[in-house]
């Protein structure tokens, strides 16, 4: 029984390790129109240089980078999908205090002003936009434009 579970377990790891490599060399062959094969050592070579899953190999498209730098440009990608992160969850806690919202609704409202204008996190948050409608927020954005314009 119990042998036979961890067997069992151990296919599915494997069997989904295999599934995720597959997706990453797919990914790398349409973004470059590389071959399987060359796709496939790059993406080999990358493993053996340092350690990085194939999720994030995949979603950080490393094998866009020269094989020099890719542990480098890896590293300031996460940095910068952490910042964003902590400058999200700033967003949210600042328009939940000073507008009296829920997270899921501060949530829903900035990522439609987002959306809309193309606006950061820290421009919503640093100009409340929560305080304005969505014609008060694209009045705002218009001046902030401009003046990142006349810099």
């Amino acid at each position: 029984g119990e042998l036979f579970n961890e067997t069992v377990h151990a296919e599915d790891r494997k069997r989904r390790q295999r599934e995720l490599r597959e997706k990453c060399i797919a990914a790398a062959m349409a973004d470059t129109g590389w071959d399987r094969e060359t796709a496939r050592e790059n993406l080999r070579e990358t493993r053996k240089r340092f350690t990085i899953s194939y999720k994030d190999y995949e979603s950080y498209k490393v094998w866009r980078f020269a094989p020099e730098v890719q542990e480098e440009e890896f590293h300031k990608a996460v940095e910068k999908r952490e910042r964003i992160e902590r400058q999200k969850e700033q967003c949210i806690t600042h328009a939940m205090d000073l507008a009296g919202w829920d997270r899921e609704y501060a949530k829903k409202q900035i990522h439609e002003a987002r959306k809309r204008l193309g606006i950061t996190y820290n421009e919503y948050r640093k100009n409340n936009f929560c305080l304005m409608d969505p014609e008060e927020q694209d009045a705002e954005y218009e001046k902030i434009k401009l003046r990142k314009a006349e810099k």
